[in-house]
């Protein structure tokens, strides 16, 4: 068994493994080498500090990280680690967090971040034996905008967004921060600044689909009236609710628009 950068191995071997490991993945996770490389760029992730476990000349799993620096702290977070189905049960799991954490020790690190599914209790109880510890439960809702009927909302768009950025609620999770890939709005009611978004909108052969990474609004009913300014211009569009804090007070008024949760996450942390 050997531990290497991911780095060390070229790009097709990387999503080779990555879409193997993540074959039987409780939520689709498969990638061609764009979006893998662009996943790795928008969500900061580095391919030095990432690893990839080799069993004989096979690579058998991968974890990817990334750190920076957020609410003055340095830390690092896991944006995906799995072992490829025929080599599960032999502790690689273990071995690569191990591997993780030792280099975030050696390089400064002062907290690790991840997210579980709630449903993949091994990965859970790994993480807790670990030293991680839940903080939070997050949610991802998917569906189609439609017509509101919601008047009267304007999005205002930001392009300084340090003011933003400052205002993140420390329980943010590492991939709805603001960074330089992350759209931010001010959100407007009857000429009246109510909250801001931040988002990301993407287009493809299929057309348009928006991702909300937070919002921070007055009231719980202002969320439809958000996505009635993006309905208006792009019509019914998918619409999916990313990582949400479970507990925010406007999730009942889009479940009541039939959004679906497609998944439930636990957010952990451990300090160094």
């Amino acid at each position: 068994m050997e531990i290497l950068r991911l780095e060390q191995i070229e790009l097709t071997q990387q999503v080779a493994v990555w879409n193997e490991a993540f074959s039987d993945y409780l939520v689709p996770a498969g990638m061609d080498e764009a979006n893998f490389v662009a996943r790795m760029e928008k969500l900061q992730l580095s391919s030095h500090a990432s690893l990839v476990v080799k069993v004989g000349e096979e690579l058998a799993g991968i974890a990817l990280t990334g750190n920076r620096i957020l609410g003055g702290k340095h830390v690092s977070w896991i944006g995906g680690i799995a072992v490829v189905p025929k080599f599960r049960k032999q502790g690689l799991s273990r071995k690569l967090m191990n591997a993780l954490l030792e280099n975030d020790k050696a390089n400064g690190i002062e907290q690790a971040w991840l997210e579980v599914i709630s449903e993949n209790t091994p990965a859970r109880d790994l993480y807790l034996k670990l030293g991680y510890e839940a903080i939070n439960d997050l949610v991802f809702l998917k569906g189609s905008l439609k017509d509101y009927r919601k008047f009267g909302y304007v999005l205002k768009e930001v392009f300084d967004h340090a003011k933003y950025i400052d205002s993140e609620d420390a329980l943010t999770p590492w991939q709805n921060r603001i960074t330089s890939h992350t759209n931010v709005a001010t959100v407007w009611y009857d000429e009246k600044e109510v909250g801001f978004i931040a988002y990301n909108l993407a287009k493809d052969d299929q057309g348009y689909s928006l991702s909300l990474l937070q919002a921070q609004i007055e009231t719980p009913q202002h969320i439809l009236g958000v996505l009635q300014t993006f309905y208006d211009l792009y019509g019914a569009i998918p619409f999916t609710l990313v990582n949400q804090d479970a507990k925010a007070k406007y999730i009942p008024e889009l479940l009541t628009q039939g959004f679906e949760t497609i998944a439930n996450q636990i957010q952990m942390r451990k300090n160094l």
